[in-house]
């Protein structure tokens, strides 16, 4: 009877060790949503090395709390398990081998990442474009309505 108690009482414990997990944002900027869709409206913008709290985890989108007690939704490809520690802006000289180059290259095809490896000057004016241009929360859920993209739609 003491055995299945402690087995008990350790099978209740077992999900709140994994909601209430530490997150913390991997990509540049990204919205929290008031719904688990890429195109629901946002509440507040996070930044690159921001911590914030699982609370679930449910198709690819957390469920998360921010340091100031707001509740949202953020996807899974905007967040990482591991601490990310930003440095000063003083070491931001610190010389890169290729390898760097090379790991910053990938998902792109095998001629791109070879450019990327060969150190051959590299013009990112085109992704510095790219990484400025914004799309308000209501253009991307009309693009989505009106091209029939979710699976009501379909």
């Amino acid at each position: 009877m003491r055995l299945l108690k402690f087995l008990l009482l350790i099978i209740a414990c077992i999900p709140m060790q994994v909601i209430a997990e530490p997150l913390f944002v991997s990509v540049k900027s990204t919205k929290l949503r008031n719904q688990p869709l890429h195109w629901a409206a946002s509440q507040q913008r996070l930044s690159y090395g921001t911590k914030i709290t699982a609370l679930d985890n449910d198709n690819g989108w957390f469920k998360v709390q921010t340091a100031e007690g707001k509740t949202g939704f953020i996807h899974q490809s905007a967040v990482t398990e591991r601490e990310i520690i930003l440095k000063d802006k003083q070491d931001d000289n610190v010389a890169h081998d290729k390898s760097d180059v090379v790991i910053a290259g990938k998902g792109f095809s095998k001629e791109v990442e070879k450019k990327f490896a060969s150190g051959s000057s590299l013009n990112f004016s085109a992704v510095n474009r790219m990484e400025r241009r914004t799309v308000q929360d209501k253009e991307l859920a009309n693009f989505v309505k009106e091209g029939k993209l979710t699976k009501e739609d379909a």
